[in-house]
């Protein structure tokens, strides 16, 4: 590089002031000299680092023809075309790790909107030769397809690995994004809907028959554990429900229990909570008890309400009032060993009387007066619980709640 060369270096670098853009500038006024700066300054590229142009000009300018090395052997850090080199090894060593790591954020983002631009552009291309059918005339929005707010494209259904494989987003970021947005058509849902139900001539079955049947033999089968599939569903659903507790101290079976029995409520099914009283909760489960042997017991009779010819009706021998005056477990009352049939004529006229002993209704039960009486006090407790924090008092809810105290 002659004499003027560097003369007209030095007008560029004192017109520059900081040299953010002098390498640019040089390039674009005197392309000659930038490549001569490059030439010049070729033994900088044997650094094992991002060489900035400025650097090359500091040299030029300073009459350096070799790397620069610090006092400890190390390669010297250039700070900028004002300070020069700097012998700080560690302030080089941070340095050189900053510039790394933004050079590998730099690369990662690169190549992360690189491969996400290439992938939704090969499936506009793909989508358009696959789906050409889509764009012919009369086809109608939301009907024959849907339109996907992000590549534009015509589609009969939006599925996951797409948004997640092509538009590089979750499911739920896309939901978030696009709310209220159709994911499939009504055509194609129509003919997913005909597809499972089409019957196979050949074996009589439809797809989702087959499908049915497989999950059903997979689910049977014992595993390592000696468990079947249906156990292992049934223990982790238990599990899930009975660790999921409410701030009122409900697991998850009362907490379904009381969401039912409230919606029954709201649409005058049953008496509210706020209605009920001790005997309503008490009697509540002696009939949900009763209900589960109602078929065994009715069975060959005509059931029938009061005033029916020849109809008959189930009567607790051991009467509901009595039993919860009495003191006594309404699981004994509500018991198969309990419950006769009676023509409605005789059922009315009893009334609230009994027409068994109770030392005989606990042989039948084979229980205990104390364990009748300690089970009696368990379930008046979760009703007086229950009534307090206003949870609608059903057969299912007790009977669930006495479960859990009994664990």
């Amino acid at each position: 590089m002659n004499l003027n060369d560097k003369n007209i270096l030095n007008s560029l670098f004192r017109q520059g002031g900081k040299c953010v853009n002098l390498g640019r500038v040089i390039k674009a006024k005197h392309p000659e000299l930038h490549d001569m700066i490059i030439n010049e300054t070729s033994f900088i590229d044997e650094l094992a680092r991002y060489v900035s142009f400025n650097e090359r000009i500091y040299c030029i300018l300073n009459g350096l023809i070799e790397i620069q090395y610090n006092a400890f052997g190390d390669i010297a850090e250039f700070g900028n075309i004002h300070s020069g080199y700097s012998y700080n090894i560690e302030k080089y060593n941070r340095h050189i790790k900053s510039v790394n790591r933004k050079k590998l954020h730099d690369l990662d983002i690169i190549r992360s909107k690189h491969n996400k631009k290439t992938k939704l552009e090969n499936f506009k291309l793909r989508n358009r030769s696959r789906n050409e059918y889509l764009y012919r005339d009369g086809m109608v929005k939301d009907v024959d397809y849907i339109i996907c707010p992000v590549s534009n494209q015509r589609m009969s259904m939006i599925k996951s690995n797409y948004i997640e494989n092509v538009l590089g987003m979750t499911v739920n970021e896309y939901n978030i994004l696009y709310p209220g947005i159709k994911k499939i058509s009504e055509r194609r849902m129509d003919n997913v809907k005909t597809g499972l139900r089409a019957i196979n001539p050949e074996n009589g079955l439809a797809p989702k028959d087959i499908a049915a049947q497989k999950t059903k033999n997979i689910l049977l089968q014992h595993g390592e554990d000696g468990l079947t599939g249906y156990e292992r569903k049934g223990l982790k659903t238990k599990e899930t429900h009975m660790n999921n507790v409410d701030g009122l101290g409900r697991n998850g079976y009362s907490q379904l229990a009381a969401t039912a029995t409230m919606t029954k409520a709201s649409k005058g099914l049953i008496t509210p909570s706020s209605n009920q009283s001790r005997f309503a909760g008490y009697k509540a489960l002696v009939l949900y008890i009763t209900n589960k042997s109602r078929a065994r017991v009715t069975e060959g009779y005509k059931v029938g309400l009061a005033g029916k010819y020849d109809s008959w009706q189930l009567d607790h021998m051991y009467s509901i009032f009595r039993g919860f005056h009495d003191n006594i477990s309404p699981l004994i009352i509500g018991h198969i060993c309990n419950l006769k049939m009676e023509p409605w004529r005789d059922n009315i006229s009893k009334g609230s009387r009994c027409s068994i002993q109770f030392e005989e209704l606990l042989q039948h039960t084979s229980y205990t007066h104390q364990e009748s009486r300690d089970e009696f006090d368990k379930i008046m407790d979760i009703i007086d619980i229950g009534i307090n924090i206003n949870v609608p008092i059903t057969g299912a809810y007790l009977i669930e709640r006495l479960y859990e105290t009994s664990i």
